[in-house]
């Protein structure tokens, strides 16, 4: 606890400032605390912080005939994105301060049009936090990037798909071109489902395409139904036991790779690479008839198999 006595005479106010930050050091502290002894300081940090948000929040605005729509849709979402999910990596189902690879990835979308740079960035970040292999962490904490590599399944299919958004969003084919560098290390066991650690990182940076490409084919599994594996979960960690025993297989992830599939298709066009775009093309096609033939049950689609090839979700 933190207290500064203020006595007040009848009829008197009294302005003062309250500042929490941090520093690499202790001089480096020192320092900010002398420059915010000074009022016009804190004045002028605030006025740039407002003008800060003002650009970000204010860069899209929509209209509808509900104002509370509105100030939730132009400014309070978008703040939170950045603010909660981006500098304080925090919120009421994640309060570690990791970086999450599908999390972020997924949160990003929504700074797009308002803050493309931004996103940019981090998805160049998120590719430096996948394995030579094409799989991911699937959190990492900064600065020592110690992080977990599991058998979640659709971690790193996030990857592509937010990179297709983003060169479709802006235009930017520039950014499929970033070389990378890969993580690397062992495999994970066969009875083992995660490992926690500080990972090597390889010296042979490959573009930000061949992420895409690897992630794709990584995620790319198949089960006695032809549908793709559950592994450890699939965007749902709720449902880490369905495949446990490496079986199970996943509706949903079938679906989010149908449309991830299509988007890296498109990149390939992008590319002049229309034997890749067909390749994918028709892995899409092939896996959307194995859908409709497994999972549609009759009055829904089932949303998964566990690994004795009973359903969740069955309508029977």
């Amino acid at each position: 606890m933190v207290q500064v006595h203020l006595e007040l005479a009848a009829g008197h106010q009294i302005e003062t400032h309250f500042i929490l930050g941090q520093a690499s050091n202790r001089e480096e502290a020192l320092a900010c605390v002398e420059r915010f002894r000074e009022p016009a300081a804190v004045e002028a940090a605030w006025k740039e912080l407002g003008t800060f948000w003002d650009g970000l929040l204010g860069s899209v605005q929509v209209k509808t005939p509900e104002p509370a729509m509105d100030l939730l849709l132009n400014r309070w979402l978008l703040y939170q994105t950045l603010s909660s999910r981006f500098f304080g990596r925090t919120a009421f189902y994640q309060s570690s301060g990791a970086f999450g690879y599908r999390d972020q990835l997924q949160d990003v979308l929504a700074l797009l049009h308002g803050a493309p740079e931004r996103a940019r960035a981090h998805i160049l970040e998120s590719a430096r936090h996948q394995f030579e292999e094409g799989d991911v962490l699937h959190w990492w904490h900064p600065p020592a990037d110690r992080g977990v590599r599991t058998r979640c399944s659709d971690d790193m299919a996030w990857l592509p798909f937010v990179t297709a958004e983003y060169v479709f969003a802006t235009g930017d084919t520039s950014i499929l071109s970033e070389p990378v560098p890969f993580l690397k290390g062992d495999a994970l066991h066969k009875d083992e489902h995660d490992r926690y650690a500080e990972f090597a990182v390889s010296s042979h940076p490959e573009s930000l395409f061949e992420h895409c490409r690897r992630a794709l084919e990584r995620a790319t599994t198949a089960g006695r139904h032809g549908l793709p594996l559950m592994g450890d979960g699939d965007w749902n960690d709720g449902m880490n036991r369905v495949g446990a025993e490496g079986r199970g297989e996943s509706v949903w992830l079938g679906w989010f790779l149908c449309a991830t599939m299509d988007r890296f298709a498109t990149l390939s066009d992008t590319r002049k690479d229309a034997s890749l775009a067909a390749t994918w093309r028709n892995r899409a096609q092939l896996l959307r008839e194995r859908i409709e033939e497994s999972a549609w049950d009759g009055a829904w689609y089932i949303r998964a198999f566990h690994d004795d090839g009973s359903r969740v979700g069955s309508s029977k």
